[in-house]
Parts: structure tokens; sequence; C-alpha cells
């Protein structure tokens, strides 16, 4: 089970974590990295998605898993519990990518979100 935002509700990304506000009401959030990281391991190791016999180890930097060709995108973290971040700004101009509509202003968040993740040190897991 995974918890949904909208990508705008993050505040910033460090090497940390993510940052962020479920509401304008309400505190800053914060998704360590480093929880996310061990909560993946953990899955990768257990589960019988990644068709595997090696165990993945510790050092692996990834946090979660991303999809650019769901609708609408998404990016979701390992946290407890998983928080999926959604790409879902369907007011813009979109284009066809795949033979679905998808929002230029959304395939920028996506990249940018996934750019700056792997930019403080982390990756995630490419489902598309």
């Amino acid at each position: 089970m995974h918890k949904e935002l909208h990508h705008s509700s993050i505040v910033q990304i460090s090497s940390e974590g993510v940052y962020y506000k479920e509401s304008l009401h309400e505190p800053i959030k914060r998704i360590s990295f480093r929880e996310c990281r061990k909560n993946w391991v953990a899955y990768v190791n257990e589960s019988d998605e990644f068709h595997t016999t090696d165990l993945i180890e510790d050092q692996t930097k990834c946090v979660g898993w991303r999809d650019s060709c769901h609708m609408p995108p998404y990016i979701e973290l390992f946290s407890e519990p998983r928080v999926r971040f959604v790409f879902n700004d369907s007011n813009h101009i979109s284009v066809k990518v795949w033979n679905k509509r998808v929002s230029r202003k959304e395939t920028k968040h996506f990249l940018n979100l996934q750019t700056r993740i792997n930019e403080v040190g982390w990756t995630t897991y490419d489902l598309s």
C-alpha cells in the first residue's frame, strides 16, 4: 500500500531525503533515503518479482521505483508507508508518448525529480 501525493508537495530534496508537505497548514515531513534503501533491499530480497537468485546488498543506492509510462507517471519511494509522487498536470499542453497523452510539464517535472534524486546520490528502479 502507498500514500499518493502530487509532486508539487515536495519542498526540498537533499542527500538525506525528500521533504514535503501534505497540505499548506501541515508541518514539513521527511522521507529518509536510508530508510527507503533498507526497505527496497528487503523488498527485492523477499520478492519473486525480480527473478534473481542473488540477494542484493546494502550497497545499492536504490530507494524506490518509477514509471514514466503509467498514467499518471509516478516516482514511488519505499518509505513506511510508501509514498508515490504523481505527475498529473492534465491542464497543460500534452503530447502523445507511447500512445498516451502526457503533459510536457508532467514530463519535465518527472525528469527533474528523477535527476535531483540521482544528483544527491540515490537512484530509482525503472519500471517503464
